[in-house]
């Protein structure tokens, strides 16, 4: 698997993430690399997925929030901030049952509890 795109928080300043509220495209957007391993079972189908997620963002003011612009106002007032990359990775595995097109059993990170 390899897969990225472009993820957004909404609302950083209520959520408590403030300016990681979205990944940024030159430095990599959001990815998701690993693989994932298929083993029948009659009519189900496991799959684990060995997987590794990256959030990759510049810490920089973006004019779209306005509390970007608040709080880099007060920053600059007192010194000169500079941008900088920040990269957050971590790994989990998880496994996943399908039963005729339908995730009927998981586990792991990101498949928390599926209603059957």
């Amino acid at each position: 698997m390899n897969i990225t795109f472009h993820a957004e928080i909404e609302n950083g300043y209520s959520t408590g993430y403030e300016m990681l509220h979205g990944t940024h495209r030159g430095e990599g957007d959001f990815q998701i690399r690993g693989r994932a391993t298929l083993t029948p079972d009659g009519r189900n189908n496991n799959i684990h997925y060995e997987l590794r997620y990256s959030w990759n963002d510049r810490i920089d003011k973006n004019a779209k929030y306005s509390g970007d612009n608040f709080f880099a106002g007060i920053l600059h007032f007192f010194y000169d901030p500079k941008d900088y990359a920040i990269h957050i990775h971590w790994k989990a595995d998880s496994d996943v049952t399908v039963c005729d097109g339908k995730i009927i059993r998981s586990n792991g990170y990101p498949f928390n509890k599926v209603k059957k």
